[in-house]
Parts: C-alpha cells; structure tokens; sequence
C-alpha cells in the first residue's frame, strides 16, 4: 500500500507540473488581481454586517466622483483592505446604467475582479480582439494617473473585468 501510494503522489505531482508548466508559458498581462469588487443596494446594510459577522469595518470609503455628496454621487465605495487583495464594495446611486442592470440581475454579489497590469494598452487590445465590450473607463480616486476599465466579461465569465494600471505607474515612475 506505501508503495502504490507514493506511486500515486509522485504521478499527481507529474501532473501538476506539466500542467503549472503549460499555464506559467502563456504570454498575458493578467496574472496580479489586485482587488474583488462585490455590488450591493444597500452599503450600510453590507457594512453593518461585515461588523456583525466579522468584526470587520471599512478601512475608508468614498463617493465618486470625488468631492461629491451622498446626494450627489454616482457610487458609494467601501474597502476592505487583506493581506493580498482588496475587498471593494459598490453601490451604485446615479451610476452607469451597467451597474444597475448588474444589480437589477443578480443581486448583491460579485460584480468584477481587478487586474493590476503593466501594459494597460496591451491588456485593452487582448480583450478587444476577443469581443469583449468596454464598458467604463477613468481615473482611480485615491492615484489619478492610475487609469480603469472595466469590460463586460458577464457572459463568459459571470462577473465584470475590471483592469488598472498601477504597476505601469510604479515602473514609469521607477525609471525617473
């Protein structure tokens, strides 16, 4: 029995170093996510039981546009900040129509995951040639160089894509 199962480990491990193999030589720009984005109709409500269950409050929140008020803007933002990824918590107001339909369809629930790419040009083009439909595009709240885009990957992939551009920042910066 010891025998067959080493037999056993050692061609599982085979296996998953082929595989890891054939996944680390393909040529993408999306290999860092940086950030979970969930979409909810009530942030407070969200907030309150992130504390409830977890003992958990936002690390900040905004409204965007920045400057705006609760009465005034498109979304209200929550974030969680762990130890590898942020947890980012929409509600959209007076938004893209995009986020509401999102909504109206699904719940609350996941609605995007971001890519932090070096190549925002590169990474656009990638999903472009594949069909994907850009859907918003702008400037990050808390790094206005930092550019976003979001691409309607709902159907293929059941949530948003969302791409920024930080490290292409910290390298452009890196260089001066």
């Amino acid at each position: 029995i010891a025998s067959a199962s080493r037999r056993w480990r050692m061609r599982a491990a085979e296996w998953w170093r082929r595989n890891l193999h054939v996944n680390q030589a393909m040529e993408t720009p999306f290999r860092a996510i940086r950030q979970i984005g969930l979409v909810t109709g009530d942030l407070d409500r969200f907030i309150q039981n992130m504390e409830n269950l977890y003992h958990l409050r936002p690390d900040r929140t905004a409204f965007v546009p920045v400057g705006a008020t609760k009465e005034t803007c498109l979304r209200r933002l929550a974030f969680f900040e762990f130890e590898h990824v942020e947890l980012e918590v929409v509600e959209p107001l007076r938004s893209h129509p995009a986020w509401h339909i999102f909504l109206d369809r699904h719940g609350d629930c996941l609605q995007h995951i971001q890519f932090n790419v070096e190549d925002l040009a590169a990474a656009i083009e990638q999903l472009e040639q594949q069909g994907v439909e850009m859907i918003e595009r702008g400037h990050s709240i808390t790094v206005p160089e930092v550019e976003y885009v979001f691409f309607d990957t709902v159907d293929r992939l059941g949530y948003v894509t969302e791409i920024v551009n930080f490290k292409e920042i910290e390298n452009r910066n890196a260089r001066r």
